[in-house]
């Protein structure tokens, strides 16, 4: 309960800062609008000169080429590189598990290493995507930020996102030697040359791997991918 708690904090006390640092941000380009309206009421020359309402670096240029605009109009994208976060979208069945504050490793990033994230909001509302089998799937964005920001990255560059949704120390078997019977989980434990069949209790899962709560002992050999001739107390050998 208190590493919980403490996850709570960080995560709590982050989300401030970046609202913190938003309203800042707005209070300087309200007094950068103020400036440029006062400037507008004593003009009598052919331009002004537009300054950025906050620091950082010119990201994007929207308007390349002389022209007319109307006030308002975006001229560039003005950001710091070395504040960045990380926008990733998630099936929605993954983002109900996920909790402000887990941690995340961000991956093929272009670096040789991962590198260590946490997150900060998930956004309440999802979307459809199409996925790139032309499946329909309903996707959540999951806002990260970085701990460590690397001078070598930068805005919209593309990212791989891992977030850790359970952690510890446990027993696991492929998935592929579960099998259902009786509305339970089983497996074949091979013990003095024949299959027996186990009902096992489950905790943890990934496409690929479970979580042994009970059932099985450390060190038993499984029968993987058992099919329907594979019965309790049926002879098997073990393959190296």
């Amino acid at each position: 309960m208190r590493q919980f708690n403490l996850r709570t904090a960080r995560a709590a006390d982050s989300i401030a800062a970046k609202e913190q640092e938003a309203a800042r941000f707005r209070a300087e380009a309200t007094a950068y609008d103020v400036a440029v309206a006062k400037a507008a009421l004593g003009l009598d020359a052919g331009e002004i000169v537009v300054r950025s309402p906050v620091r950082g670096r010119v990201l994007q240029v929207l308007h390349e080429s002389e022209r007319v605009v109307t006030a308002g109009t975006p001229l560039i994208v003005v950001g710091d590189p070395a504040s960045l976060e990380i926008v990733a979208d998630f099936l929605t069945t993954d983002a109900v598990r996920i909790r402000p504050g887990a941690q995340g490793r961000i991956e093929r990033w272009g670096g040789p290493q991962s590198l260590v994230a946490r997150v900060r909001l998930i956004e309440p509302a999802a979307f459809m995507k199409i996925s790139a089998l032309g499946v329909e799937e309903q996707r959540v964005n999951v806002i990260c930020d970085l701990v460590d920001v690397p001078a070598s990255l930068g805005d919209q560059y593309r990212v791989d996102v891992r977030v850790v949704l359970w952690s510890g120390v446990a027993m696991k078997v492929p998935a592929t030697a579960l099998f259902m019977r009786s509305g339970n989980w089983n497996a074949f434990a091979i013990r003095g040359g024949r299959a027996r069949m186990q009902t096992v209790a489950t905790g943890e899962m990934s496409d690929t791997e479970v979580e042994i709560r009970s059932g099985l002992r450390r060190g038993d050999a499984i029968v993987l991918h058992p099919s329907d001739q594979v019965v309790d107390g049926a002879r098997v050998s073990v393959r190296r």
